[in-house]
């Protein structure tokens, strides 16, 4: 049996291991094995039904009644000068206004009916900008009276920016992604300064101060093909230099890509070399990262927030966009994902287009509807799917396959380290 005689059970996926057939509930964290096939195995699944090992539709992960996310991006330039980069950003600079950001802000508050939550994002280096924000926070926590906790405030970076500034980040309580692709002879090549010069000295800098802090934080790595292979030395290096989560994966081809031919990885390799990085996390008790296991015990319909009208960015020039790798109108996605502009006179949001196709759900996918991945993967990144085969009417064949891939993986390991705790029904 392969993996192709898997599939779901009312929800739950079913993969054939060793003989058996493993049937996982993401929705009570419950697993069980069964030598037949359970597809028609009618007492079975009364069985299971009597035991609510299956899910129903409040069990998924909902994103919210009201806007849930909003993404700033202060910065339209970048002093990188990154080999991948989606952006395809320059060191033109082109920075967001405050009156850009408070009409964005004071918009997401009037719509809001969950947590609020801000990342600093963007198509550029957020912390080019760091006055503006500087003023965001202080205008949110003081002027919209919103009470602070983990995870109010995000942001990515490139770690370029002075201690100084990385400083005032964890004084307010920021979740700081860094982006940093390992060694130096890997990230001196994909992530050199835009002079050209070697950008890593600073970023491990930054790494160094975030470890010593004891915060939270997250590392995140790009490969390509050539850097695919050296998955196990990137774990490693960033083990050595004290982090605790990072999140490895492949580039999508695109922005800068088309200029620099750097490649994307085979599928198969990274795959392969992500299984094999995960033994390597787990020895050395780091969390490795990757949007497969987002969901393993948070069963979803829909991929992301976005896919649920839930969450927007604002540009640097005030572009709306539906999708954080989507963020200027140079963009080829920009038809679809750019929905509209911030209107400062008129102080609030003009959306142009309903983003009908970022509605979508796993269940109106055709291909997705027997899939064992179904509830965990979601049908995956859309913009990327998109990318990949030119429209949203089809799924890439290979970013299923990784998806798959690593969804197995996981269920299978959960399998075998709950019958270690024997917590296995």
């Amino acid at each position: 049996m392969t993996l192709d005689d898997g599939f779901n059970l009312n929800g739950c996926p079913v993969i054939p291991y060793n003989g058996e057939y493993i049937i996982f509930s993401p929705f009570r964290r419950k697993i069980i094995t069964t030598l037949e096939n359970p597809k028609n195995d009618s007492q079975l699944i009364s069985y299971l039904e009597s035991k609510n090992f299956f899910g129903k539709e409040n069990d998924f992960v909902d994103f919210g009644t009201g806007h849930c996310g909003l993404s700033l991006y202060p910065a339209g330039f970048c002093n990188l000068k990154c080999v991948y980069c989606y952006a395809n950003s320059s060191g033109s600079q082109k920075y967001m206004n405050w009156s850009t950001a408070k009409v964005a802000i004071d918009y997401y508050y009037r719509n809001l009916n969950d947590k609020p939550s801000f990342t600093f994002h963007g198509g550029g280096e957020p912390t080019l900008n760091p006055n503006l924000i500087k003023k965001c926070v202080d205008y949110i926590t003081n002027q919209k009276n919103t009470e602070q906790y983990d995870g109010l405030f995000k942001i990515v970076t490139n770690g370029t920016a002075p201690s100084y500034f990385m400083n005032w980040l964890i004084e307010h309580n920021f979740s700081i992604s860094v982006s940093a692709d390992g060694p130096a002879e890997i990230h001196n090549i994909q992530r050199p300064f835009i002079n050209g010069k070697s950008s890593y000295e600073i970023v491990t800098s930054t790494i160094k101060l975030l470890v010593d802090s004891e915060v939270p934080f997250g590392v995140s790595s790009t490969v390509s093909d050539e850097s695919v292979e050296k998955m196990e030395d990137i774990v490693k290096h960033f083990y050595n230099l004290g982090v605790k989560n990072l999140r490895i994966e492949p580039l999508t081809e695109c922005g800068r890509c088309e200029t620099t031919r750097v490649k994307a990885p085979t599928m198969k390799s990274y795959v392969h070399n992500w299984i094999k990085c995960l033994d390597l996390a787990k020895e050395y008790k780091m969390k490795l990262l990757h949007p497969a296991y987002d969901a393993i015990f948070s069963p979803r319909k829909r991929f992301c927030a976005i896919t649920n009208q839930k969450s927007f960015a604002i540009s640097h020039d005030g572009y709306i966009s539906s999708c954080a790798e989507v963020t200027t109108k140079d963009d080829p996605l920009s038809q679809l994902f750019i929905v509209g502009n911030v209107d400062i006179e008129r102080e609030t949001l003009n959306f142009s287009r309903d983003g009908t196709i970022q509605k979508r759900n796993v269940d109106d996918i055709l291909e997705c509807q027997n899939c064992f991945a179904k509830y965990i993967c979601a049908g995956g990144c859309l913009s990327r799917h998109i990318r990949r085969t030119g429209t949203h009417l089809k799924l890439d064949k290979d970013e299923c396959y990784a998806m798959k891939e690593i969804i197995s993986d996981a269920i299978i390991r959960i399998y075998k380290e709950s019958k270690e705790s024997k917590i296995c029904e």
